[in-house]
């Protein structure tokens, strides 16, 4: 297959995956998709984006929240917060 094909699939499987910050950190639980939520990215199947999974996760009772509330996995809940935190440490940079 020519070198050129990889890297697209590999830009599009990132892009999929979470975006540019999806190239160096793959995370099971996210995705971004056009059709959920305009393109921002979310938790994989659901229309809760990560953004507000991380700032409901720095709360006091914020996890158990989302738990039962929310019904995420502790699993979509730390993938979460790591796909923002990655991304606050791209944008530092």
């Amino acid at each position: 297959m020519p070198e050129t094909l990889l890297d697209l699939q590999e830009v599009r499987s990132a892009l999929a995956a979470g975006g540019w910050v999806a190239f160096h950190t793959k995370r099971e639980h996210i995705e971004v998709d056009p059709e959920r939520l305009s393109g921002r990215p979310t938790i994989k199947g659901r229309r809760v984006a990560t953004a507000v999974v991380a700032r409901i996760a720095r709360e006091p009772d914020g996890w158990e929240a989302l738990r039962e509330d929310y019904n995420l996995t502790r699993e979509e809940i730390a993938d979460a917060v790591a796909y923002e935190a990655d991304v606050d440490k791209a944008i530092a940079a």
